[in-house]
């Protein structure tokens, strides 16, 4: 019985030193030790890291789409939260690592799953993640913005900004990026296989956003129209009592104030506390 026991104990620690080597190679990029271990098994395919589990390091180092598989296939759980609530699929999607973001889906990852900030991968998908650095430096408290919601533009930190400077900064910080921007083609496709996948287009996040909203900011008329094609809410509201046409007008966007207005805007929603409508800030 002693020996049993001594033997289990002793293939546990085995068991839990290849698995630090495995945290090890995935993050140091050693294919070779990668492959060795995941063909010998014998690994606690769960176990954490700081909080991440293989399959988030293997996202947040852009390992090749076979070794994603062989995590999953090995038994790593594709919808484990690490410390944020961030599962695999939200990683890869902040980290603009779409194609195993795409494998992701495919092997059956939740695309409904939340982090901790309320969002979904569709929320991430559709934020433009490349200027936030420029933000965060005209915003209050931009040192935090950029620590904790680096990946995109938030409709309501805009939209309450708007309240403390005069409003003409804004359409200028857009037009500072346009051409720039990071969004392609290939993250409209994630967006495209995500709403037929079954992803909420009216999701909210903590701030009361919703996926169009946070589209505006990214300048791209295909994206917000891909979104009112798939049903979105143009009158939601976030936190502030802005709508998606308060968003457009912020940011100057002749088009894509007329594209929402063409599919049915309200014009005559007000700010919270304020009585402002989308007309009042056009002026």
């Amino acid at each position: 019985m002693k020996g049993n026991r001594q033997h289990l104990l002793s293939l546990g620690r085995r068991s839990q030193q290849r698995t630090k080597t495995l945290f090890r190679a995935l993050e140091e990029g050693d294919v070779a030790t990668m492959n060795l271990m995941l063909k010998e098994g014998g690994l606690r395919i769960n176990d954490r890291s700081e909080g991440q589990t293989l399959l988030h390091i293997a996202v947040l180092h852009g390992r090749c789409i076979t070794v994603i598989r062989r995590l999953v296939r090995a038994g790593c759980l594709i919808n484990s939260t690490g410390p944020t609530g961030d599962t695999a699929l939200h990683l890869a999607v902040q980290y603009h690592r779409i194609h195993i973001a795409v494998e992701l889906i495919r092997l059956g990852a939740n695309v409904h799953a939340t982090n901790n900030h309320g969002e979904t991968v569709l929320q991430l998908a559709v934020a433009n993640k490349s200027h936030v650095d420029l933000l965060a430096e005209m915003i209050p408290n931009g040192e935090r913005y950029r620590e904790q919601r680096f990946y995109g533009i938030a409709s309501l930190r805009l939209a309450t900004a708007a309240e403390w400077r005069p409003r003409d900064w804004i359409p200028a910080l857009v037009s500072s990026y346009r051409g720039e921007t990071i969004y392609s083609e290939e993250l409209r496709r994630l967006v495209k296989i995500l709403l037929d996948t079954g992803a909420d287009v009216d999701a909210t996040d903590v701030n009361g956003c919703s996926p169009i909203q946070s589209a505006v900011y990214t300048g791209d008329v295909k994206l917000v129209k891909t979104l009112i094609d798939a049903g979105a809410d143009l009158d939601n509201q976030n936190r502030l009592g802005a709508t998606a046409l308060h968003d457009a007008i912020l940011c100057g966007s002749e088009e894509m104030v007329q594209l929402l207005l063409t599919h049915g805007a309200r014009v005559d929603i007000e700010i919270k506390n304020q009585s402002d409508t989308a007309l009042h800030w056009a002026l």
